[in-house]
């Protein structure tokens, strides 16, 4: 008789222990099924895909080692690097075990607050730095231009190439 723990995870994801040592930006093992030749299915796992990185903290001037998954490293580029992808991302996004995440968000936060000669705020960070501005187009403003007023080209006969 075999004993299945499927019932036990919720949606055949679990966190990993190891998540709340590094930057994880959520992901989490999942769980399935290998089908083999003859349909035959054995269960099988699918784990983060985990690299140690060193990253150039600016705001704490100092290397970084730590362990990131692929979908946190690209939210880091795309952020512009540690200490903005840190101090900009939402808590829940660092995943279900944020521990480590947060204590370098409250390091972070010392750091800029000394810097700068005044208290943290997220949200005039995000302005300060063009983080949520947007091109808006709003609706009086035509998507493509009309062009008025353009005389016709007449139009030009073709030259009949000369063999000489």
């Amino acid at each position: 008789m075999s004993f299945s723990l499927q019932f036990l995870l919720p949606f055949g994801r679990a966190t990993p222990n190891r998540a709340g040592r590094g930057l994880y930006h959520g992901v989490q093992i999942s769980y399935g099924n290998k089908i083999s030749f003859s349909d035959k299915k054995a269960r099988r796992t699918w784990k983060p895909n985990v690299h140690w990185k060193e990253f150039q903290s600016e705001l704490l001037q100092t290397k970084l080692s730590i362990r990131v998954t692929l979908r946190a490293l690209k939210c880091i580029e795309k952020a512009g690097g540690i200490d903005d992808y840190i101090l900009k991302t939402k808590t829940a996004k660092f995943g279900e075990k944020p521990d480590f995440a947060l204590n370098l968000r409250e390091k972070m936060k010392e750091a800029w607050e000394q810097k700068n000669n005044r208290s943290y705020s997220q949200r005039t960070l995000a302005f300060e730095t063009n983080f949520f501005r947007k091109a808006k187009r709003t609706i009086d403003q035509p998507t493509v231009e009309t062009v008025e007023n353009v005389e016709p080209v007449e139009p030009v006969e073709p030259v009949e190439p000369s063999l000489t």
